[in-house]
């Protein structure tokens, strides 16, 4: 049987609160977002399966995969740059490597973020966003095939990314707008 991949979007974080909560720069998980996040880890069949973690390094899904599924220490977190959101306002700027190393202690392989993630495009027009949103769905594909080239069979790894961001990832961007999230 080939390796299975568990997509998840992240829980609940600040910036879902309003639209002025999308003001704070990679905002973390509300009260609400830690609950989904425990009845997550407590209704996830497959625990004893996942060998591998990825996730994008935004504090919401970092949260998410840490409280969501609450990986043993031999098995670390790859925190990949290609998975983060759609957006370019505070909300989805990430932090810089320094401080998720600070904040996230927990076994963190942060080698596949550069230290420029956390650039802010300004797009000039929402077809340029798209295509580079597409190409950056593809570069995430690759990195997670190469990841399952790697794997044996019957092995499970849990992807935690964004809702807007997975319409890309899976090739299913369909009715996404601009500035409108799912």
């Amino acid at each position: 049987m080939p390796v299975t991949f568990h997509l998840v979007r992240h829980a609940q974080g600040f910036h879902n609160l309003s639209r002025e909560h999308e003001k704070i720069q990679d905002p973390d998980l509300t009260d609400l977002g830690q609950r989904q996040c425990a009845a997550l880890k407590a209704s996830f069949p497959h625990h004893d399966k996942v060998t591998h973690f990825v996730t994008s390094p935004l504090k919401r899904a970092l949260s998410t995969c840490l409280l969501g599924f609450a990986p043993p220490a031999e098995i670390p977190i790859i925190a990949l740059a290609e998975l983060k959101e759609v957006g370019d306002a505070p909300c989805d700027t990430g932090s810089n490597i320094e401080l998720l190393k600070r904040d996230f202690p927990h076994f963190l392989d942060l080698s596949y973020v550069p230290e420029a993630w956390t650039t802010v495009y300004d797009w000039v027009s929402w077809d340029v966003k798209l295509s580079q949103l597409k190409e950056r769905a593809v570069k995430a594909r690759l990195a997670l095939q190469q990841l399952a080239q790697g794997l044996g069979e019957n092995e499970h790894a849990v992807i935690v990314t964004h809702g807007a961001f997975l319409h890309f990832l899976t090739d299913d961007y369909y009715g996404v707008k601009p500035k409108n999230g799912s």
